[in-house]
């Protein structure tokens, strides 16, 4: 019983210390960095072309911008919304996202 407590403590310890560690390490980082980790899952452009028709997307970190294209213009306002809120959660505030149309 004890071992199998001392096991249970052990494990919940390192959990803690691995979840803290990872919030310190990403605590550290600048928005480019942020923002390179954000693109870099694959996952953001195929969500936002199936649902809102997004062509593409490209960030100009010299300007501290992220330039969204989409097909259709109404929903323009929907995918900037998504982009801020997706900058938002991963700290990213100093970024503005245009989004256009052609």
């Amino acid at each position: 019983m004890k071992k199998k407590r001392l096991i249970f403590m052990g494990l919940t310890t390192c959990l803690l210390v691995y979840g803290l560690g990872s919030q310190v390490l990403s605590a550290g980082k600048t928005e480019d960095e942020l923002i390179d980790e954000l693109f870099d899952d694959e996952t953001v452009y195929p969500e936002v072309a199936e649902k809102y028709g997004v062509n593409g997307f490209g960030v100009s970190k010299s300007e501290k911008e992220l330039k969204v294209m989409t097909d259709d213009p109404a929903t323009n306002e929907e995918v900037k919304q998504y982009f801020d809120e997706k900058l938002e959660l991963v700290g990213v505030n100093g970024y503005e996202v245009v989004v256009f149309s052609y």
